[in-house]
């Protein structure tokens, strides 16, 4: 099994650890976080390519996976460049990742556009369609992302139980990664909230990491797991064949026993969140 490091806006300036063969996932709104501003501004786009493009030197030449924005209503609102101020019940199941981004589909292509042109001068770069439930979420996604012109390779987060019990026809659209976001998958098959009642070594969760691991091998397409990791579950996905563990950066110190003092950038991603919810 391989192992990607997860950033969330970590400026970092060196591979950390050469146990680390790539980068898994940029996680796409704590950029935006940190410059508390939306990707529909000049700043926080410009901020987001030069961070991108950062990351894919460092790395160079193995692959970097960018998430697009998967962000909550209540957290777009206080943005400056908000494309819409939405007010929902229940966001944390609303109007959020490719959801929102077929439905706001200017906004989308804007960050197309941007991750397009870092595409361009870097051929390690890669793309990751957050919170898709149904393979129609996808194609509209695409539509754009071949209107674009974007140079990689593209990916789903299978995060919601449908979307691994439909995985066949995601692989059919010709995805090249399927990651699992342990943390949705969790709550969306336990009916619960992050951290209450949350147990992601569940055995009805494992069966669904196992049946998206099949299909994964059946396609040929390699998975991922990312999220709130522990060592538990890092030995289960090694005993179910998943191809590649995607590590945080602060969880580093847990699952590779690397001395926080090493580690300069272990609180930003907690302090970013912790702004907006």
């Amino acid at each position: 099994m391989n192992y990607l490091l997860g950033l969330s806006a970590e400026p970092i300036t060196n591979t950390i650890d050469n146990r680390l063969e790539g980068v898994g996932m940029i996680r796409s709104e704590y950029l935006c976080r940190s410059c508390n501003e939306y990707i529909t501004t000049l700043y926080c786009q410009k901020f987001v390519r030069e961070y991108i493009a950062n990351i894919c030197k460092l790395f160079y030449p193995a692959e970097v996976w960018y998430r697009t924005t998967d962000f909550l209503s209540p957290e777009i609102n206080i943005l400056k460049g908000n494309d819409a101020v939405i007010t929902e019940k229940h966001f944390l199941l609303g109007l959020r990742g490719i959801r929102r981004a077929v439905n706001y589909p200017s906004t989308f292509t804007i960050e197309m556009e941007n991750l397009s042109v870092v595409s361009k001068q870097n051929s390690n770069l890669h793309v990751l369609f957050p919170y898709v439930s149904d393979p129609k979420e996808l194609e509209e996604a695409l539509k754009i992302l071949h209107k674009v012109k974007f140079n990689g390779k593209y990916g789903i987060m299978a995060e919601i139980p449908s979307t691994i019990l439909l995985l066949d026809k995601f692989a059919e659209q010709g995805i090249s990664n399927i990651t699992v976001g342990i943390n949705d998958l969790t709550s969306l098959t336990l009916g619960t909230y992050r951290g209450e009642y949350s147990n992601n070594t569940h055995s009805s969760v494992i069966k669904l990491l196992e049946m998206a691991v099949r299909t994964g091998q059946r396609f040929n397409i390699p998975i991922a797991l990312g999220g709130h990791v522990s060592l538990s579950l890092e030995t289960i996905c090694k005993n179910i064949g998943m191809d590649s563990f995607i590590v945080n950066y602060n969880y580093l110190p847990d699952i590779f026993d690397i001395p926080q003092n090493y580690l300069e950038y272990l609180y930003i991603s907690e302090k970013l969140k912790d702004k907006f919810i």
